[in-house]
């Protein structure tokens, strides 16, 4: 799973008991500040089971928020948000350095991080579905 490293994977797994795939997510926004990058996620797949709260509300998409922690190597290129082709998350454990690839058809960023935190995961209703 894409959360598999992340220093708060519990929150995930009491959230998601039967698990949270994103699939082809959309990337909304992207934050490079000092040593961290952020990413925000729509993503329009729904998993099975989901929080109880989030089923007194109407919605039809999930917003993901991705702090990648203590970059150790960063590179980018292209401009413009968009849907997510490819998005790898790789690591041999909590302690190890994570490494992270995502493209778009107009973007593609890589980096090496120490941590990754989910932010928040939110439901939303999205009027483009």
């Amino acid at each position: 799973m894409w959360y598999e490293f992340a220093t708060n994977r519990k929150m995930i797994d009491s959230m998601f008991p039967l698990g949270f795939e994103l699939g082809k997510p959309e990337l909304s926004s992207i934050l490079i500040a000092g040593s961290d990058v952020k990413i925000s996620l729509n993503c329009n797949k729904i998993p099975e089971s989901y929080p109880k709260k989030w089923m007194e509300k109407e919605f039809n998409a999930i917003h993901v928020v991705i702090d990648f922690g203590h970059i150790v190597n960063l590179k980018y290129n292209g401009a413009g948000l968009g849907w997510i082709d490819d998005f790898f998350i790789s690591g041999s454990g909590l302690d190890s350095e994570k490494s992270i690839k995502l493209i778009t058809d107009t973007f593609e960023i890589e980096c090496i991080c120490k941590y990754l935190t989910i932010r928040n995961v939110e439901a939303y209703e999205d009027v483009r579905w």
